[in-house]
Order: structure tokens, then C-alpha cells, then sequence
């Protein structure tokens, strides 16, 4: 009997703790909630040294104007005189002539027109022509094309040539042979022309580089380092280059080299360099909520009334009602991009600290990395996997390494304006091995984005969806047949998340 007593008081402690295992008191969330949550003046106090180091090589962006950026748009080297073709104003007319002859029809279109036209003394022949409403220039290049006849303009006189086209063939053949006499001439007087070289040193641009844009514009010979490059028919002047003391060296006339250092002062200017950082973090369903509440964003409820979360890192909470932190959400559509606006990364690191103290978001990786503009930055972060590969005619077994890790790659382009085009991947392969040889999951983001300085902008869309049931029991007591449900307890859940990169470029000066 005693026996039976002890089994009933022991059967009845079991089932009062299973019953108190799966219940918490209705307050012990928010006091662990309260216990785990950062404190954001130490935070940012314990951040100050490395923040103020960022800052320091921050930029210092002026806001340019779109009217300022049109008169930096273009910069004037040289101006190279040539003449102008004939200009004149078209406009419709009607034409009716029968039998006209051909000298009586250019008569009548100069007097319209009020452009000179002449006509050759072996032109002959008479029109017939009705042409409504078009233009008197369009019309007498028809009646001349169905003639067979030929026109041409003296350049900056506005005067036209009727000729046959054989006439202008022989005209053409003379003018260039005349031409060529007056080259050869030309350059006979430069050879014997006073010649100046010159070394000229470049300090942000490759000798090659510089040398195949001057070849590009003065149709120059190429030359290697110490090695003198042969002068062309004509006068070029002459560049080679010496990678050593990463210099051209210019051999010409006066002149000329007056135009080299206008171009080089131009070209061999400092690239300005670019500040990446990225927070590549995993985020649940509530993180898009929890970061607005942070930055001190109104959210607006079911019934029209809004809530005025408190932010971290301070600052007086944001009026926007009915708005968003970003401008387009990230969530809701398979893949989502936004921004924030007036948030540093400073910020956002500590927010985003805080969030992964209550395990609503997990920060993977928070590389940052200097690069010039328009120039490739690259950080990986992770494993190599050898995979085995059999030998060509051979019993040896060779190994083929491939990566599984967390990989960044940018390429921004500065605009200009307090903009910058930036070119992304993010890719996050992770190892598998539940197989063997273990498999890679590939998860990556690729992104082409205008975005302004020190806007943090926000791409995510990549889900990943985890079930889980996990049977928690009493020791020997759960294992009971029928009687065993009573003391164990079956745990459901459904855990979504997605991966998210926060891109924070910064412009240095």
C-alpha cells in the first residue's frame, strides 16, 4: 500500500512539472527581452575610437548642381580651325516647269532660295517638274540625280556647283593631289624645324595608358622604353614610354608640347577611392518592423493610430505617419531592395547588434574594404573543398579545390554628383556534408544600383524555410506505451528567414 502511495505522489510531481514546462509566466519574456537588450551609450562609447577613424576617412561631399556639373563636364584643350559646310534654310515650295532648261530652272531656285548656284558650261539639257510642298533643297537633288548631274558646295560661301559627275571626279583627283604637295611641303618645313624633347613625369596613370590616348589624337608612332620610335611622313610627334620612373618621354615642336601637357594635366589625375561596408546578416519575419521601431519610424496600425518607438541610438522620433523606413520594402516579393536615409553605419551596426542579441536577425559576416573608382574590390571569407579527380593515365587520384565560403564583389563608379553606380555580388556558399563528397549550397545576390553617398541601401528576397519537431519527454516515463504522451511534449517549428546585405558605400576625398 505505502508502495502504491509513493508511485501515485511521484506520477503526480511528473505531470505538474510537464504541465509547468511548456507555460512561462506572463511576464518573463519582456524581463528577458529587458535583460538581454544593450546598453546604447556603452555600446557607443566602446565604438567611439574605431567610429571616429571612419569618420576621419569619410568623405566630405559638396552637393553639385546640375548646372555645375554640366560646366565640369567638358574641359577645352584645343581648338582646330576648319571651314564650315554651306548653311542654309530650307523650306517647302512648289514647283512647275516644262520644258525648262536647265540654267532658266537654277536661275528661278536662286532667286527663291537666295543661294548662288552655278552651272558648268558642259551642263545642257531641259526639266519637266511638278513638285508640291517640299523642299527647295530635297527638290533639286532629285531633278539633279534624275539628270545624272552632280552637286557640290564651296564650303563657307553657300554657293552651289552643278557639274557633271565626271567634271567633279577630275576636280576631285587635282584637289588632292595638291593637297598631298602642300602636306609634303608642310612637313619638310617641320623637319628642319626647331625640336624640343621633353620627359614628362605622371603620377596617378600607367605610362602605356597615357601614351596610347596621345597616339589616339596625334596619330603618333609607338615606341619602346629607351628606344627611339621613327618619325612618319607628316611630322607626328614622337612618345615612348619608360615604366621605371613611370614617365613618357615627348619629342616635337613647341606647340606641340604646349597641347602634351594641357592633355596630361587633364588625364593624370587622382582616382578617388570608395569606402564599402557590408552587413550580410539572416533576418526572421519581424526584423523589418523592429529596425523601423529603432530608427525612430512611425508604424500605423490596423485602426489609423500610430506608435512612436524609441531608437537606440537616441534622436527625437520620426513624424512620418503611414511610412516606411525604406522606399520600396524589402519584404513581400522574392526579391526586395530599399534604403535608408540619414543612417549611418555606425547606427546601423549598433541596431542591428541589439537585434541579434534578441535573435531576431544572426550578422554572418561585416567586411569593409577600400577600392578606387570604377576598380574591383573582392573579399572572401571561408573554405576550400577538395573534391577528387582521377588522373589522366594514371592510377594517381588529383584533387580539384572549390570554394564555399561568403564572397563580396563591388565595383562603384562615382558620378559625380554625391552619387555612385555600384555593381554587386554577394554570394554565401555553405558546405554540406550529410553527403560525401559534401555538396555546396549556393545562395547569391547580384545587384546594379544608383545610389547616393552615404545612403545605406537594403537587398534581400533570398528565403530559406526550416521545420523542425522536437519530442521533449520524462526520462523512462515518456518511453511508457499509452501512458507516455503524458509525459513528453512534442515542439513545432516553422522558422523562415532570408538573407539580407546592407551596402553602406562612403565617397573619400
Amino acid at each position: 500500500m505505502r508502495k502504491s502511495f509513493i508511485y501515485l505522489a511521484l506520477m503526480m510531481l511528473f505531470l505538474a512539472g510537464c504541465e509547468s514546462m511548456g507555460q512561462l509566466p506572463p511576464q518573463s519574456e519582456a524581463v528577458m527581452r529587458q535583460q538581454m537588450s544593450l546598453d546604447p551609450a556603452q555600446i557607443m562609447a566602446d565604438l567611439a575610437p574605431k567610429t571616429q577613424q571612419t569618420l576621419d576617412l569619410g568623405p566630405k561631399i559638396e552637393r553639385k548642381l546640375t548646372e555645375q556639373l554640366d560646366q565640369i563636364r567638358r574641359n577645352f584643350i584645343n581648338e582646330s580651325q576648319r571651314s564650315e559646310d554651306g548653311q542654309w534654310k530650307s523650306f517647302n515650295v512648289n514647283l512647275n516647269f516644262v520644258d525648262v532648261d536647265i540654267r532658266e530652272l537654277a536661275q528661278a531656285m536662286t532667286q527663291v532660295s537666295g543661294v548662288n548656284i552655278l552651272v558648268g558650261d558642259e551642263v545642257e539639257g531641259t526639266v519637266t517638274v511638278k513638285i508640291n510642298n517640299v523642299p527647295w533643297d530635297k527638290a533639286l537633288d532629285n531633278i539633279l540625280r534624275i539628270k545624272g548631274l552632280s552637286k557640290s558646295v564651296d564650303p563657307g560661301s553657300n554657293i552651289i556647283r552643278i557639274q557633271k559627275p565626271e567634271t567633279v571626279l577630275a576636280r576631285d583627283e587635282f584637289e588632292r593631289k595638291r593637297l598631298e604637295e602642300v602636306s609634303r611641303q608642310i612637313a619638310a618645313k617641320r623637319i628642319v624645324s626647331t625640336q624640343v624633347t621633353e620627359i614628362f613625369r605622371l603620377y596617378y596613370t600607367k605610362p602605356a595608358i597615357v601614351k596610347k590616348q596621345l597616339e589616339a589624337i596625334f596619330g603618333g608612332n609607338t615606341g619602346a622604353a629607351g628606344a627611339q620610335a621613327t618619325r612618319p611622313p607628316g611630322g607626328i610627334i614622337e612618345i615612348t614610354t619608360d615604366e621605371r620612373i613611370n614617365s613618357i618621354i615627348v619629342k616635337g615642336t613647341q606647340s606641340e608640347m604646349e597641347l602634351v601637357a594641357k592633355l596630361i594635366s587633364k588625364l593624370d589625375i587622382r582616382t578617388q577611392e570608395v569606402l564599402i561596408e557590408a552587413f550580410i546578416v539572416e533576418a526572421d519575419d519581424d526584423w523589418q518592423y523592429e529596425l523601423g521601431s529603432r530608427f525612430g519610424y512611425r508604424n500605423t496600425t490596423g485602426n489609423g493610430t500610430s506608435t512612436n518607438p524609441t531608437s537606440a541610438v537616441g534622436g527625437a522620433v520620426g513624424d512620418l505617419a503611414n511610412a516606411n523606413i525604406f522606399s520600396r520594402p524589402v519584404t513581400g516579393a522574392p526579391f526586395g531592395l530599399g534604403y535608408l536615409f540619414q543612417t549611418t553605419a555606425s547606427q546601423l551596426k549598433v541596431e542591428l547588434t541589439a537585434m541579434e542579441k534578441l535573435s531576431l536577425v544572426k550578422i554572418i559576416s561585416n567586411p569593409h574594404v577600400f577600392t578606387m573608382d570604377n576598380e574591383e574590390a573582392v573579399v572572401i571569407d571561408g573554405v576550400q573543398i577538395p573534391y577528387p579527380v582521377p588522373g589522366v593515365g594514371t592510377n594517381q587520384i588529383t584533387y580539384e579545390f572549390k570554394d564555399a565560403a561568403l564572397k563580396l564583389t563591388a565595383t562603384p563608379s562615382i558620378v559625380g554628383d554625391g552619387n555612385l553606380f555600384l555593381n554587386m555580388i554577394v554570394n554565401k556558399d555553405s558546405p554540406n556534408y550529410s553527403t560525401s563528397p559534401p555538396s555546396i549550397n549556393k545562395r547569391e545576390v547580384r545587384s546594379k544600383l544608383l545610389i547616393q553617398d552615404g545612403t545605406i541601401a537594403v537587398i534581400g528576397g533570398i528565403y530559406d524555410q526550416t521545420k523542425e519537431n522536437t519530442v521533449e519527454k520524462v526520462p523512462l516515463l515518456g518511453s511508457i506505451p499509452l501512458l507516455g504522451s503524458l509525459f513528453s511534449y512534442t515542439r513545432k517549428a516553422d522558422k523562415k528567414t532570408q538573407l539580407l546585405v546592407f551596402i553602406a558605400p562612403k565617397i573619400l576625398n
